[in-house]
């Protein structure tokens, strides 16, 4: 076995033609995180934790699908596609169809009957995105043994998936503004969603295309399964990532991703219903706010590979997320304590803007981090028991952030419920008191939670100097 950049750079033609596929994801994230729950509870009216509820629904799917996407993908295998490149080609078009039907729901549709449409067309969303996802996550681990490279790979992915996203809410905001305009009848109105879903559609399905002709050319030389993973059947994944499990690396990085992902979840099925109602931002200036997030990406992205050059892996993750946890809470605190002007006072929307540039920075670096630290997990793991297994490793991982984005959109739903905050309102038709209870809940929770991930992962052993271990035993058993 052997890999195509195992001792050299990979070009940054590849960089970037790999890294655009992860736009995909992010127009995935961009209507399914933001605007699922506001769709579904603030324009159609069913209750927040039914919404919640979907979304789990749907995970219990991704449990069973996306492990065994990843013992597929591992053990495929093409002259012409490789391992992972048929499936990445099968994602295509599945995926930019169901966020297209997720969010065009007939308007004829009894309550019960939008409830089965929402669940279906959310299991149909996240079964096309693991189709695609979970082959094309593992191309980081297949493209290069390098510590440094993987970084670099990731930080391609997540700057120009974010950066898409953010361009595809500004849009959503700003080309489809009607969106969230107020009817007669009090209601929001809910034309125009069906078009945000057409679009990122479209863009999910573009990006997957670029990322297969970009990287299709790498097949023959990428890192080949090794002959104990071809004993491995496909459906013992489950298994494997039990067996994965037991090796501090993974453990400590999974619980660490599923705690950050849970914040991450709350943080962001909530950020529309903070920016709208709690801090009062007009349209103008929520789309200078969406803006200042997409602007955050391009530091975001200098700063994830700074600090891996300075610090391991594990303790750039750890300041990053320590900071992130920092910057979301002190406004809140601002607020709670009458540090801050209120709504609509000057200096307010600086302040927030101010504050939600610099986390957003930091949010960005954890993203960048985290995942490039599972690729030298991979390589750790098959040092010690011979068998590659990215796709089943990444898989495990990607349900953990999946899940748990699912479980913090859940805790987002019911705690809007549990401070009663009312349905298709207007943001000044809100009660202070209901708003005020809203932060009080949302900026502890996001707080803690990254204190709680940041100790898991103390525990994650891989540095710099082991890695470089790993990969010279590595070498010498593939020269074999």
């Amino acid at each position: 076995i052997q890999g195509v950049t195992a001792d050299k750079k990979i070009k940054n033609t590849t960089r970037v033609l790999y890294g655009i596929g992860q736009v995909a994801v992010n127009a995935k994230d961009a209507l399914f995180h933001y605007y699922f729950l506001f769709f579904f509870n603030s324009v159609l009216g069913l209750s927040g934790s039914i919404v919640g509820m979907a979304k789990l629904v749907a995970l219990v799917f991704d449990a069973i699908t996306d492990p065994l996407m990843g013992g597929i993908t591992d053990n495929f295998r093409s002259k012409k596609y490789g391992r992972r490149h048929l499936f990445i080609l099968i994602g295509v078009f599945p995926l930019g169809l169901s966020l297209w039907l997720l969010f065009s729901p007939p308007a004829s549709l009894s309550t019960g009957q939008l409830i089965v449409w929402m669940i279906a067309f959310a299991i149909f969303t996240r079964l096309s995105l693991t189709i695609f996802f979970i082959p094309y996550i593992s191309l980081t681990a297949d493209l290069t043994d390098d510590y440094r490279e993987r970084t670099l790979l990731t930080t391609s992915r997540i700057f120009f998936g974010n950066f898409a996203g953010i361009i595809l809410g500004i849009v959503f905001v700003v080309v489809f503004s009607a969106n969230l305009a107020v009817l007669e009848d009090g209601s929001l109105n809910r034309a125009g969603f069906s078009g945000m879903g057409l679009v990122g559609g479209v863009v999910a399905t573009a990006s997957i295309i670029i990322a297969f002709l970009g990287t299709r050319a790498h097949i023959p030389d990428l890192i080949k399964k090794s002959e104990k993973t071809t004993n491995v059947v496909w459906w013992r994944a489950y298994h494997e990532i039990v067996r994965a499990f037991a090796k501090p690396s993974f453990r400590t990085l999974s619980i660490g991703f599923i705690i950050v992902s849970i914040m991450a979840g709350v943080a962001t099925a909530i950020s529309v219903y903070m920016a709208t109602f709690y801090w009062g931002l007009s349209s103008e200036e929520f789309i200078i706010y969406v803006l200042s997030i997409g602007v955050a990406i391009i530091p975001g992205a200098l700063l994830a590979p700074g600090l891996t050059k300075i610090l391991d892996k594990k303790w750039a993750a750890i300041f990053s997320i320590l900071m992130f946890s920092i910057f979301y809470i002190l406004p809140i605190l601002g607020r709670t304590f009458g540090l801050i002007p209120g709504n609509g006072e000057p200096g307010l929307f600086e302040i927030v803007v101010g504050f939600t540039f610099i986390g957003q920075i930091f949010s960005i670096s954890i993203m960048i981090v985290t995942e490039a630290m599972m690729a030298d997990v991979a390589s750790e793991y098959e040092l010690k028991t011979g068998r590659r297994q990215e796709g089943i490793l990444f898989s495990a991982v990607m349900f953990a952030r999946k899940a748990s984005f699912g479980l913090g959109g859940f805790i987002a739903g019911v705690s809007l419920d549990l401070v009663k905050f009312p349905t298709q309102q207007k943001s000044e038709s809100v009660e202070p008191e209901i708003l005020i209870n809203m932060g009080l809940l949302m900026g502890p929770i996001v707080f803690v939670l990254c204190l709680i991930a940041g100790f898991f992962l103390l525990g994650y052993p891989i540095t710099r100097e082991t890695h470089a271990r790993t990969i010279e035993a590595l070498h010498a058993q593939r020269a074999i």
